[in-house]
């Protein structure tokens, strides 16, 4: 397994390092280690923060206080068409007072930031939250906020785990987990991870420590083991994301309509959260990068020969924008025709007040 440095701000993720080879090389089975996760504790303004800390944390305090995590797992590495036929996740309990306490996950239904604040010590009771982070409050600290403080998430369960009093390696299952990485793969639900908390945060000093994946020790790291069945079919999902936040607060997102089978001619991209007024375009490449570009203020995930959206009646305006992609000539140099089976990555690029620049995530597409 690779894993890239931590990050210098709340984009930088691993785009193809976070894997870990499954035992039997035939089987369809695959670990991801995830590249996105933070600590929520209850505060009403928002105030405190985890976001590059050795822990996350699920349960209540004994002063009553909850405490929540979310996670993030980059699942491209999951051929498009296939069947997910189980999803279990496994968390390493390090720290607790509390004897059996039932742990849900929940879909994540906004992207969240993942900021540079760090406790240090025991990290139970958060620190000072930094511009990017995840708080009670906000999906990004001094900028957009949660729907509901605490987060934004479905409100049904996708799985849960029983996590003792014994420290240790803790699994979560649930067939909404399945669920939530089909529709990522598909295209159908944009990839926020998960939201972790205690069932009920009814009774106090119910809170468990977990390891997050910046712990030093790599092996406990937070991972989904995913078992699927390949088959034909296209799908697309989001990696490389949340952009970094733009003048609005927020990170500009990238999003798909239509369909990815070519012969439909509706492959549609979209992009919201842009910046009102500014304007921008979508680029397409079939090989994935990570740099940040002199004087811009994201980073692009693309490399290799990227195609530029850029010709007249492609230009988006924001807030938002869409444009439905000629398949049979992307604008790269030379320009090349999509073919079934071929995987594309796009991306946005929006100008933003000052001069300056920035990027959304970015969407894999596999066409059929």
């Amino acid at each position: 397994m690779i894993r890239l440095p931590l990050p210098l701000s709340s984009t930088l993720v691993a785009l193809t390092g976070l894997l870990v080879a499954a035992p039997d090389a035939g089987a369809d089975v695959l670990d991801i280690v995830a590249d996105h996760d933070s600590a929520l504790y209850f505060n009403s303004t928002g105030a405190l923060a985890n976001g590059a800390g050795d822990f996350i944390f699920a349960g209540t305090t004994a002063g009553g206080e909850p405490r929540r995590s979310l996670l993030r797992f980059d699942v491209t590495a999951i051929p498009a068409g296939s069947t997910i036929n189980s999803v279990t996740l496994s968390l390493e309990m390090n720290m607790t007072i509390s004897g059996d306490q039932v742990v849900d996950l929940h879909r994540a239904i906004v992207p969240w930031g993942e900021g540079a604040s760090d406790p240090g010590g025991q990290e139970g009771g958060g620190t000072a939250a930094v511009a990017g982070d995840a708080t009670w409050i906000h999906t990004f600290s001094g900028g957009c906020i949660w729907s509901t403080a605490g987060g934004d998430f479905a409100p049904s369960a996708s799985g849960s785990g029983t996590v003792g009093l014994v420290p240790g390696p803790y699994t979560f299952t649930g067939a909404g987990l399945a669920a939530d990485v089909q529709a990522w793969i598909d295209g159908t639900l944009p990839n926020h991870g998960w939201l972790l908390k205690h069932t009920d945060e009814v009774n106090a000093a119910s809170a468990k420590r977990f390891a997050s994946r910046q712990h030093p020790t790599m092996s406990v790291h937070p991972r989904i083991t995913v078992d699927f069945t390949t088959g034909p079919g296209c799908g697309a999902t989001n990696y490389c994301g949340p952009g970094n936040v733009n003048s609005t607060g927020c990170p500009a997102s990238i999003g798909w309509a239509g369909s990815c089978t070519i012969s439909d001619a509706n492959f549609t991209l979209t992009a919201d959260g842009l910046p009102s007024g500014q304007f921008g375009y979508f680029l397409g490449s079939t090989a994935k990068g990570l740099l940040m570009p002199a004087n811009s203020d994201g980073f692009i995930c693309l490399s290799g020969n990227i195609g530029r959206f850029n010709q007249p009646g492609r230009i988006i305006v924001g807030p938002s924008g869409s444009v439905t992609i000629d398949l049979g000539a992307i604008p790269t140099s030379p320009p090349v025709g999509v073919l079934p089976g071929d995987t594309w990555n796009f991306q946005c690029w929006h100008r933003d007040v000052g001069n300056t620049n920035n990027f959304t995530n970015a969407l894999q597409v596999t066409f059929d």
